[in-house]
């Protein structure tokens, strides 16, 4: 009998690291073909490689974040630098690099729909400014989570935290 625990544990050790393996390697092909800044000079393209750069760093803690609770399997929660890992880059760092996706994809959809409706912007915004915007603003909107978090470790045979 198949039960969720071992489909979940399959999915986890199986498939999430070859999505996040493949991901990586699309990412990496996007960052070599948009790195040609002589034949790519449309701002667009330097959103896309921005998106890849940061879908890139995203899929990397990712990968890390498996493999670490694969290394350690049963041992995960007892171990303080695997908690720290979890709460602190995991948490924090993918929460916010998704959310800047998340606003870099909001604003690639409405720089091509004012290139399609011919809308004219009168004031120009350097791209590196509307990034570091859209950075500053998915961490400021995610750093709750960096402080509500406790770490803590289980102490064994017991179901208490050391924090």
């Amino acid at each position: 009998m198949v039960d969720a625990a071992s489909i979940r544990q399959f999915v986890f050790a199986n498939i999430i690291p070859l999505i996040c393996v493949f991901g990586l390697i699309t990412n990496l092909i996007n960052l070599i073909i948009f790195a040609n800044r002589k034949k790519l000079k449309s701002s667009i393209y330097n959103y896309l490689r921005a998106h890849s750069i940061i879908e890139f760093i995203y899929l990397l803690l990712n990968l890390g974040y498996f493999l670490l609770k694969l290394t350690l399997s049963a041992r995960f929660d007892y171990v303080y630098f695997a908690k720290l890992y979890q709460l602190y880059i995991y948490s924090f760092l993918t929460t916010a690099l998704a959310v800047s996706l998340i606003l870099l994809e909001m604003t690639i959809s409405f720089k091509r729909l004012f290139i399609i409706t011919n809308f004219n912007i009168t004031f120009k915004v350097k791209f590196r400014t509307i990034l570091i915007l859209i950075i500053l603003v998915s961490f400021f909107f995610n750093i709750s989570i960096a402080f509500d978090n406790k770490v803590g470790i289980k102490i064994a045979n017991t179901s208490s935290l050391l924090t």
